[in-house]
C-alpha cells in the first residue's frame, strides 16, 4: 500500500464499536482487524477514560499507535515495548476550582466526578460502577478542589442554559452533553471533542479533510447545525468500506 492510500481511522467506542452494555460483536472485531490488516491506522477516540479504553484496545488487538481518551484531554501512545504497553503524551490537566464554583452555584445538587487519570474517578457521591469505570474514591467537595484533572463529569445533568454555558466558557472550559443508558451526562473539559485527533493525525500524516469521524462526533455535528453553527470536518470511521467519506 502506498503512503498516499494509508488512512487514519478514528473509532468511537460506546454506541459505535460496542453496545452500551459493553457487548462487541465478532463482526466488529473482524472489521477492525481487516482495516488494520489493509495497512490503515486505527485510533480509538472516545469519551472513556484511559483505564476503560486500554482493555478495548487490547480486545481489538491494537497494541501500537495511539488512543485518545476523555473526550480529547488524554492521548496515549501504545507500544508493547513500553512498561504497561503505553505512555501518556501531553495530557491536558486543569485546576477544577473555578468550574466547581460554577457547578455549586448553578447545579448545587449534582453528582460530580473528577477523572483521576489512569486510575478512575474522584467522586462526591457514589456512582454505579457501570456508569464510571475504574476505581472510585469519595472526596468532599473541598478535597475535589485540590486535585488536577483532565475533565469533570456530572451525572443526571440538567438541560444546559445560556447562563451556565457562558459561566463555564468564562473559566476556559467547554460543556458537552450526551446520554448513555438513559442517564444524562455533562463533561467539562478544556478542549472540544474534535481537537483531540490533531496529534495522532499529524503523526500519521493523515489528510484531515479527506476523512470524517463517525459515532458521537456525527451526533455532535447535527447538534451544532441545529444551533446554527457549522459542522467541522474531521477524521473518519471507515467502517469496512476502506474509502474516505466525502464531506
Amino acid at each position: 500500500m502506498s503512503h498516499s492510500t494509508v488512512q487514519m481511522v478514528a473509532l468511537d467506542i460506546d454506541g459505535t464499536l460496542m453496545t452500551f452494555d459493553e457487548f462487541m460483536s465478532p463482526e466488529i472485531r473482524e472489521t477492525v482487524a481487516a482495516v488494520r490488516d489493509a495497512g490503515h491506522f486505527v485510533v480509538l477516540a472516545t469519551g472513556r477514560p484511559l483505564v476503560a479504553t486500554l482493555p478495548v484496545a487490547a480486545d481489538l488487538g491494537i497494541d501500537s499507535g495511539w488512543i485518545v481518551c476523555s473526550n480529547g484531554s488524554v492521548t496515549a501512545r501504545l507500544d508493547p515495548a513500553l512498561p504497561g504497553g503505553f505512555e501518556v503524551e501531553s495530557p491536558i490537566l486543569f485546576d477544577p476550582r473555578n468550574a466547581l464554583d460554577v457547578l455549586a452555584e448553578h447545579v448545587p445538587d449534582a453528582r460530580v466526578a473528577l477523572e483521576d487519570m489512569g486510575t478512575g474517578y474522584w467522586i462526591t457521591d457514589l456512582f454505579p460502577e457501570r456508569d464510571l469505570h475504574g476505581r472510585h474514591t469519595v472526596l468532599s467537595f473541598e478535597e475535589l478542589r485540590e486535585q488536577r484533572t483532565p475533565r469533570i463529569i456530572v451525572a443526571d445533568a440538567p438541560a444546559p442554559t445560556r447562563e451556565f454555558s457562558a459561566a463555564i466558557a468564562s473559566v476556559g472550559l467547554i460543556d458537552t452533553y450526551f446520554t448513555i443508558a438513559m442517564t444524562h451526562w455533562m463533561d467539562l473539559a478544556p478542549c472540544g471533542p474534535r481537537r483531540h485527533l490533531h496529534h495522532p493525525a499529524r503523526r500519521f500524516h493523515a489528510r484531515r479533510r479527506s476523512h470524517r469521524r463517525r459515532g458521537r462526533d456525527r451526533r455532535l455535528d447535527s447538534r451544532r447545525r441545529r444551533r446554527g453553527h457549522p459542522a467541522r470536518p474531521y477524521l473518519l470511521l471507515m467502517a469496512g468500506l476502506m474509502q474516505p467519506v466525502p464531506l
